[in-house]
């Protein structure tokens, strides 16, 4: 199941503010959710899409573009990952993928678990 596409720059204030962040870093992405057993998330340029691969919707799912990801193949990391369960980096941004990030999340436990990281370059 695929959930609602959110853009950087809409007016939902709610979307780009992210609770207790830390102060982000430029050319970077801030995520954050609820997250019940297994999802992916997608950053290309401004744009976070999320796939639900196993459980339920992502909920509270807040996110802060300080600079859209380059429409280039470029080098990507996770920072100040938080979470009970992984939280991986599935490829980053190059030619053959539309030069899209994926990161997923596995929760292993029963009900949500709140997670958090940085996706920096």
């Amino acid at each position: 199941m695929k959930q609602t596409l959110l853009r950087a720059g809409m007016t939902l204030g709610a979307v780009l503010a992210v609770a207790g962040a830390a102060m982000a870093q430029p050319n970077s992405i801030t995520w954050s959710g609820r997250v019940d057993d297994t999802i992916r998330i997608h950053f290309q340029g401004s744009t976070v899409s999320v796939d639900v691969l196993n459980g339920k919707d992502v909920r509270n799912m807040r996110y802060q573009v300080l600079e859209p990801l380059p429409a280039a193949p470029i080098a990507v990391r996770l920072e100040e990952v938080e979470g009970r369960g992984s939280v991986r980096l599935v490829h980053g941004p190059h030619d053959t993928n539309d030069e899209t990030a994926t990161i997923e999340i596995n929760d292993p436990q029963p009900g949500s678990g709140f997670y958090r990281f940085t996706l920096l370059w």
